[in-house]
């Protein structure tokens, strides 16, 4: 029986794009918000959802999505026309605006739903 061919595994599709990538984000009145925008690495994010996870006086892990979302927030933009995103600029903006930077976060699949029945379970 002949040996199989094992394809080569091409890590290039798995890594972060080095070069920030511009954006363009649409506010509700119709103005446009053009950014250049770094991707997160794996790293980055696991960092970020650590950093924002808490546990309660009851022991249960609580996840805090705003301060993750602003985490991320802070590291992906690279540049923006009010210049610095830290986390003074973060404080200084409204609901509006954070909701659309926030459309820039990747939000965790496994985390959301165990966020969901932890949710449940205390209801």
């Amino acid at each position: 029986m002949p040996a199989k061919k094992i394809k080569p595994f091409d890590l290039t599709k798995y890594q972060v794009v080095l070069e920030a990538q511009p954006v363009t984000l649409t506010m509700a009145d119709g103005a446009k918000l053009e950014l250049k925008v770094q991707e997160l690495t794996w790293k980055q994010r696991n960092k970020h959802l650590i950093s924002a996870t808490r546990v309660n006086s009851a022991g249960v892990g609580v996840f805090d999505g705003p301060e993750f979302a602003v985490r991320c927030i802070i590291d992906m933009i690279v540049e923006a026309p009010w210049g610095a995103t830290n986390e003074a600029f973060m404080t200084q903006i409204n609901s509006e605006l954070g909701d659309v930077l926030a459309t820039l976060v990747p939000m965790p699949k496994q985390e959301d739903e165990e966020l969901s029945e932890m949710t449940q379970a205390k209801k």
